[in-house]
């Protein structure tokens, strides 16, 4: 069973050789795919740079491609890349790497030897923290401590499916559909944890890099970087955007559950939703309060 080692990519080009080299670095054998989504700096050079001189680790089938997606630093246009990339594999599993992170060397490993006993929907390791230029890797501080399955509505609840660093199986994907505005890595990982199972090895084999950068894609470096009254109204969009998540997840699982699904997870997935509406409404407040008017959601 020959994985996909995913690495995306769009306008990271000091990053994307590091996280290229780190799939090319994988001890078993994968497909290494590589796409972008039509950057306008240098990024495709990098890519083609690390392809050329990165050392590798096993006999890899090595793939780069130009996405015919482009489009806004959004999760929309990043679900459509998505969606496009899973066409141009046929592996059974796409272990992604989004090209500001990088893998450490036995992450496929790990993975395929974990899922060789363990049927699931989705397989992830935990993973490392990293600040730019630093290395002062710390430990996942996350949920879960132990390898095992994650229950659905715990593993939501204790914020598991963004501590880890995901793979998926392809079929899974395709029949899920894709995320549009929601982070995939919440979407998916509710989504598999109800289907055949999220199944995580407590075994960081992924480094990702807290970058502060407000043009981010993700709202982490974005509130990192923010400051003053850039810091509330990117509050207040994070909680829109979240409980849009948590609704679109739930609203895809009951799609693909017409039985049903476990009430735990359907109450844990309800509490999300409220939750995020009521931090909504307080941050609104708080902007109101300011004469700010909210961000426009992309």
């Amino acid at each position: 069973m020959i994985p996909c080692m995913y690495v995306n990519n769009l306008n990271k080009e000091k990053y994307v050789y590091r996280a290229v080299a780190s799939a090319l670095a994988q001890t078993t054998p994968c497909e290494v795919l590589v796409t972008d989504a039509q950057s306008t700096d240098n990024s495709w050079a990098e890519i083609e740079r690390a392809v050329a001189e990165a050392p590798r680790g096993a006999d890899h089938i090595v793939r780069i491609m130009q996405s015919p997606v482009a489009g806004a630093n959004n999760f929309r246009s990043f679900s459509d890349h998505w969606m496009w990339a899973m066409d141009q594999t046929e592996a059974e599993w796409v272990l992604q790497c989004s090209s500001d992170d990088y893998s450490l060397p036995d992450r496929a490993k790990a993975c395929m030897e974990a899922v060789a006993t363990n049927p699931c929907s989705a397989i992830a390791t935990t993973m490392f923290f990293e600040k730019p230029g630093q290395e002062n890797r710390r430990d996942c501080s996350g949920f879960p401590t132990q390898t095992g399955y994650v229950n659905p509505g715990e593993g939501l609840i204790r914020l598991a499916y963004g501590s880890v660093i995901a793979g998926y199986n392809r079929d899974f994907i395709k029949r899920s559909g894709g995320f549009g505005r929601s982070t995939p890595d919440v979407f998916y990982g509710f989504l598999a944890a109800l289907d055949k199972g999220f199944y995580v090895v407590c075994d960081p084999q992924h480094v990702h890099v807290q970058h502060e950068n407000i043009e981010n894609l993700g709202f982490q470096g974005k509130l990192l970087a923010a400051s003053g009254d850039d810091s509330l109204l990117l509050n207040e969009l994070n909680h829109l955007q979240l409980m849009m998540l948590y609704d679109s997840t739930m609203t895809r699982a009951i799609e693909l559950h017409p039985q049903g699904i476990p009430e735990d997870a359907y109450q844990a997935g309800a509490n999300a939703i409220f939750g995020q509406a009521q931090a909504l409404l307080r941050a609104r407040k708080v902007l109101n309060e300011k004469g700010l008017r909210p961000m426009v959601l992309a």
